[in-house]
């Protein structure tokens, strides 16, 4: 949870900038759209995407959730991430599929 924290609040340095990153973030886009512009009726995201070098974070709505959770699942640990729930502290390695 410390991690998650220190990301949302702009440190850099957390963890390793990687490449794959940028490839899910452009994997996410391609599929969700980015907020209300490509969403107008039921945008999946409660606020814009917030991305780094380093990460990507984003706030599912609640009614999109059991949808788009499971893809960025999918799309994480395709692309070697590990990805974090802070709704439930879950930590999901790539290594664990």
């Amino acid at each position: 949870m410390a991690i998650y924290y220190r990301l949302t609040d702009d440190e850099t340095g957390v963890v390793h900038a990687s490449p794959s990153v940028e490839a899910f973030f452009t994997e996410v886009i391609a599929i969700f759209g980015d907020l209300a512009e490509e969403n107008p009726d039921d945008p999946p995201w409660t606020s814009s995407l917030y991305r780094t070098p380093e990460c990507v974070i984003a706030n599912i709505s609640y009614t999109r959730c059991k949808e788009v959770a499971p893809e960025l699942l999918r799309l994480a640990h395709k692309h070697g991430l590990t990805m974090f729930d802070p709704q439930t502290s879950e930590v999901h390695h790539p290594s664990e599929r």
